[in-house]
């Protein structure tokens, strides 16, 4: 019976490790599918092969220098136009000021001169009546006298009316002088105004990181293209 027991274990033993090996096979067998499937699929990744793998890191920098360059041109064109606000704005005031002070001065000048004529012609006139006024002391008449009489009238009058055209001639030139001003605020203003202007069509223009993806979308595009084609 001990015999039997002997004889029955060898038996059973080598039953067992046929089973196990026939089982294992088919899990080699599958594993050994994966690997070869897995190996084919990452070398066959967008059908570059070994050249997948640097494609992509190079459209990664791509993109990454892209964006990055971007941002950085963007702070640039907008610090510019912020600085372009700034100083047209102050260009702007300052052209304002500069009109104001030059028409105070202006007027200023055309009062003090105007009031110098004034009294050029009250003199004249009180020179003309103390000139009639001794003349008529004589108490002297006739032709002579009257002749007299009407030629100091005659040149007191050219007297003034030569001093009141230069007032008016002053007033001329005081509001050519205040037009000047204007003017010259004006060229200023618009000068501003462009620099605006070109400012905020710069900043409009500006590059945008949407557009910047898709450029570098496309220059990867490309790549992957001549890469397939090689």
């Amino acid at each position: 019976m001990c015999l039997g027991l002997g004889l029955a274990a060898p038996a059973v033993t080598g039953t067992t490790a046929v089973t196990t090996a026939a089982a294992a096979a088919p899990i080699a067998a599958t594993a050994a599918t994966t690997a070869a499937t897995t190996a084919a699929t990452a070398s066959s990744f967008l059908g570059l092969g070994a050249a997948a793998k640097p494609f992509l890191l190079s459209a990664g920098l791509n993109l990454g220098t892209s964006i990055f360059s971007t941002i950085q041109q963007r702070k640039l064109i907008f610090d510019q136009t912020r600085g372009i606000y700034r100083s047209s704005l102050e260009m702007i005031r300052n052209a304002e000021q500069a009109k104001a002070d030059q028409e105070r001065a202006i007027l200023a000048l055309q009062k003090e001169k105007d009031a110098s004529k004034k009294q050029k012609i009250m003199t004249t006139k009180i020179q003309g009546l103390q000139l009639e006024g001794a003349m008529r002391a004589t108490e002297k008449s006739g032709n002579t006298i009257a002749l007299l009489l009407q030629d100091i009238e005659n040149q007191t009058s050219n007297i003034v009316e030569g001093i009141e055209q230069e007032r008016d001639g002053l007033l001329s030139q005081t509001q050519r002088d205040i037009d000047g001003a204007r003017a010259r605020r004006d060229n200023r203003y618009n000068l501003a105004k462009d620099q605006i202007t070109k400012a905020t069509n710069a900043a409009n223009n500006a590059p945008t990181l949407f557009g910047a993806i898709l450029k570098s979308v496309g220059q990867s595009a490309g790549t992957y293209a001549t890469l397939r084609a090689a």
